[in-house]
């Protein structure tokens, strides 16, 4: 899959969220995708599954150009497309509750790996409102930090 290159209809299923502006990194931000924030300083944020971005933080109210400010929608439930095969999120695939991840910045999956490497988190499952996927956004929900490696003894 690949990220959006225009703006699409959002759906959006909670009326309750916040709303933050944010200023964007170097790529352009479309209505209705998901974005994430840059993992070095400065922070921006950027779509959705690029490298060197985290989890999602939040999807895009009101488009923007890179440098430029804009407004996303955080902590609130969205609906998605889900990839479709063994990938698929379904109510019968994925626990009510369960993380789900990123494909592109418009597309979930239930796999934590994709074709560009390991999957970041887009949010928690919280069903399907009819073909599309309700994801809780919330800007908390990290990867868990890789263990640290085996100590040597003595």
């Amino acid at each position: 899959m690949a990220n959006a290159t225009e703006d699409l209809a959002w759906y959006d299923v909670s009326v309750i969220g916040k709303r933050t502006r944010l200023p964007v990194g170097d790529h352009p931000l479309f209505i209705g995708t998901m974005v994430a924030q840059t993992d070095a300083s400065p922070h921006r944020i950027v779509p959705g599954t690029t490298p060197g971005s985290g989890s999602c933080v939040g999807v895009v109210r009101n488009g923007a150009l890179p440098d430029h400010m804009c407004e996303i929608m955080t902590d609130t439930v969205w609906t998605f497309e889900s990839v479709s095969g063994p990938d698929e999120v379904t109510n019968d695939s994925v626990a009510l509750g369960d993380v789900v991840y990123m494909d592109d910045d418009h597309t979930v999956t239930a796999s934590d790996t994709i074709e560009s490497g390991e999957a970041q988190i887009a949010g928690i499952f919280l069903g399907m409102d009819n073909e599309r996927v309700k994801v809780w956004i919330r800007p908390d929900l990290r990867l868990p930090p890789p263990p640290p490696p085996p100590s040597g003894g003595t």
